[in-house]
């Protein structure tokens, strides 16, 4: 009895078992079934949402907005692609992504030019010579792009008459039009005209001349004519007569001139007109208050400041080298010497002209409340200030820099 009872659990027990096996089968094949369902209808799904979506959209240039529908017709779809940054004016292809359900369609957009631009051939009348450009003869341009306009051959401007020629518009798609428009070539045997030009035209030594005031060039052409002036022979520092020559040519080749005289006279400055232009430096760096030496040393710096060197020859006259000195702004050491003679006499101190003794060089000595110093505001390449220095001080300065102030004391005030 005891082994049937044995028995009998073993066999409860193995059924158990392979029920409990097979429903764990059942469940695997289940879960297997389902999966590969799924997978096939993903699959089957993506297929049928990307066969939805058109895989391009043609638009011509200028069309927009760029719209869904034109790639899904069911509108269930969005943009990933920023289709507002695309340019619609400029032939292209574009890639574009679109969202649908869960999926993620690529498409493309390919922006054509086909239409060719339009314009009106326009007629036009010149003179031998002239030239105009291919956009003269022809308007009212309209296309979706820009376009450019060129002859298909280049017209004879030189050729009188009549003559067909044919305009190219050409726009970013490479679509052409062709007009034909007319050139009437007028013959032009008429110079230019020159007004204004005076048979005498006046100025002072070192002035700067106006050649082109209230001259003017008119043509029958109506056209701007260039007006050239050849003043090579006149040399406006050096009094005398000169000859400047006017000329304008139009496009046919017409040439006229004009001859003036310019005549360059001597200026000859007053001590009124140097002495005011002193005072209006004067009245800005110096006042009652100020001792002598303050007074010429404010003149010195003022000097050293505002004019600048030039190693041109000047003439030997102290007015029209101080007015020069003054007015231009540069000097050689004749001009300093001048300049500086102008502002300490009205400065009220007393000064004198001092010369090198081979007369290539010259400066001040002025005096102060306690003597006669020297006074050179001519800068020097070996540098330094001379500004009211003694006669041993110079005199040293000379010595290391070949003789440069070299001069006979004997003629001169001492110095303290």
């Amino acid at each position: 009895m005891a082994g049937s009872t044995i028995n009998q659990d073993s066999n409860r027990y193995k059924r158990r078992r392979n029920k409990k096996r097979k429903m764990a089968r059942r469940l695997f094949f289940m879960v297997f079934i389902l999966i590969i369902a799924g997978t096939i209808g993903y699959f089957a799904g993506e297929k049928a949402v990307f066969a939805s979506i058109k895989k391009a959209v043609v638009l011509e240039v200028g069309e927009a907005p760029v719209e869904l529908g034109l790639f899904d017709k069911s509108g269930k779809g969005s943009f990933l692609t920023d289709t507002s940054s695309i340019d619609m004016n400029t032939p292209g292809e574009y890639s574009i992504s679109i969202k649908k359900y869960f999926y993620t369609v690529p498409s493309r957009l390919i922006v054509k030019d086909t239409i060719a631009p339009q314009g009106k051939p326009v007629e036009v009348t010149l003179w031998k010579g002239e030239r105009v450009e291919a956009t003269a003869l022809v308007a009212e341009v309209t296309d979706k792009t820009e376009v450019s306009i060129s002859y298909k051959e280049e017209p004879d401007f030189t050729r009188v008459g009549n003559q067909e020629t044919v305009i190219v518009l050409k726009d970013a798609g490479n679509n052409i039009t062709e007009l034909v428009s007319n050139i009437n070539v007028l013959d032009d045997k008429v110079a230019p005209v020159i007004y204004g030009v005076k048979d005498i035209i006046t100025a002072y030594a070192g002035d700067t001349i106006s050649y082109r005031t209230d001259v003017t060039v008119k043509d029958n052409s109506n056209k701007e004519i260039e007006l050239k002036i050849d003043s090579s022979s006149v040399d406006s520092t050096v009094p005398g007569n000169y000859t400047v020559v006017y000329s304008a040519e139009d496009g046919a080749g017409n040439k006229t001139t004009k001859k003036a005289t310019v005549k360059i006279m001597e200026r000859k400055v007053t001590e009124d007109e140097v002495y005011a232009l002193a005072d209006s430096v004067l009245e800005k760096i110096i006042d009652d208050s100020m001792s002598k030496e303050q007074k010429a040393r404010a003149i010195y710096s003022w000097i050293e400041r505002n004019i600048g060197y030039v190693g041109k020859p000047t003439s030997f006259d102290w007015l029209k080298a101080a007015y020069d000195g003054f007015t231009k702004k540069k000097a050689d050491c004749y001009i300093y010497y001048s300049v500086s003679r102008a502002l300490l006499t009205r400065a009220g101190i007393e000064n004198l002209e001092v010369v090198r003794e081979d007369g290539g060089h010259y400066w001040n000595l002025a005096k102060t409340d306690d003597g006669w110093y020297h006074f050179d505001t001519t800068p020097r390449a070996g540098g330094g200030e001379f500004c009211l220095l003694t006669d041993g001080q110079l005199k040293s300065y000379s010595d290391k820099h070949k003789n440069s102030h070299l001069f006979d004391a004997d003629n001169y005030p001492r110095t303290p």
